[in-house]
């Protein structure tokens, strides 16, 4: 049975852990939250990556983080981020 791998792979890592990223190490002091400027994501093919992969794993991952760095936690709602 051959399964492409990028069936398996959005199975091991769904939009839901994606979304739910916080850029903040726990146990960081308050006072240096602030300090903490950017979301680096890495998301690449890694030699299976073609449209349909790009379609399925890669552009819903970037706009979950995407929103991880823009939102303030208590403004995040991932039934409304998820499309139906």
């Amino acid at each position: 049975m051959n399964i492409p791998i990028w069936t398996i792979l959005i199975n091991l890592f769904p939009w839901k852990k994606a979304y739910s990223f916080d850029p903040i190490p726990e146990g960081l002091e308050e006072k240096l939250h602030i300090r903490s400027l950017e979301v680096d994501v890495k998301c690449g093919g890694n030699g299976f990556l073609t449209l349909l992969t790009m379609d399925k794993m890669v552009f819903p991952r970037l706009a979950a983080y995407a929103e991880v760095g823009w939102t303030s936690k208590t403004r995040k709602d991932y039934p409304v981020f998820v499309p139906t």
